[in-house]
């Protein structure tokens, strides 16, 4: 399934850092909104739009040095979490496509979100 992201909104940011080499970052109650396309198969073939809204996403993120040195590895810690996802689809389909759709934006928001957040933080360090 592709999903397209059109638009994003973080509704609310927040950081903390411990004493280096180890920091930490948290997101509270941020919001996302997707579109993308859908083709289901089931006796026929069906396509047709999607939107999601995800809310409260919590993002917490954690790493250090190992080692402690600038040239030393990084550990990395991502503790992605989604309160709640609507999802809507046109034309609409069953109650269950609605939810297995909204679990898979879901785990793919929260996996691009930890993979993103990582490269963010090997920029910075």
């Amino acid at each position: 399934m592709n999903v397209n992201v059109n638009s994003t909104s973080v509704t609310s940011w927040q950081t903390s850092a411990a004493t280096p080499p180890t920091s930490s970052i948290a997101t509270i109650h941020a919001r996302l909104k997707l579109a993308g396309r859908y083709r289901s198969i089931f006796r026929t073939v069906r396509e047709g739009d999607f939107h999601a809204t995800l809310t409260g996403i919590h993002l917490s993120l954690a790493y250090r040095r190992a080692g402690g040195g600038d040239d030393a590895p990084m550990v990395f810690e991502c503790h992605p979490r989604v309160d709640e996802v609507q999802v809507e689809l046109t034309p609409l389909l069953l109650d269950e496509v609605d939810e297995a759709l909204g679990e898979h934006v879901s785990d793919s928001v929260c996996t691009h979100l930890c993979q993103r957040a990582r490269r963010a933080v090997e920029e910075w360090s």
